[in-house]
């Protein structure tokens, strides 16, 4: 998976299209600025999948992330399993 465009100064996230892991193409949405504006590559690496997008906007999408984790739940146990569940509210900082 794949999201890339360009971005404005002024204007933040310009232009963003985004390609799946079977290849489909989807976009472009918003409109390229002719001048001024940065591209932006984002890849998901290989055997990993999507949890979600997020954003920061203002009067505009300013900033976007993409989270993703390893496709393969056994991949995820290790990492549970070291987890603290907090007891009280004084645990989460």
């Amino acid at each position: 998976m794949r999201a890339y465009g360009s971005t404005h100064p002024t204007d933040g996230v310009a232009q963003i299209s985004f390609v799946t892991n079977t290849g489909r193409a989807l976009g472009p949405y918003g409109r390229a600025k002719d001048s001024g504006r940065t591209s932006f590559n984002i890849t998901v690496p290989a055997n990993n999948r999507v949890l979600g997008f997020a954003g920061r906007n203002g009067e505009h999408l300013t900033t976007i992330r993409c989270n993703s984790c390893p496709a393969s739940p056994a991949a995820w146990l290790p990492r549970c399993s070291n987890t603290k569940t907090p007891s009280s509210s004084a645990d989460v900082r």
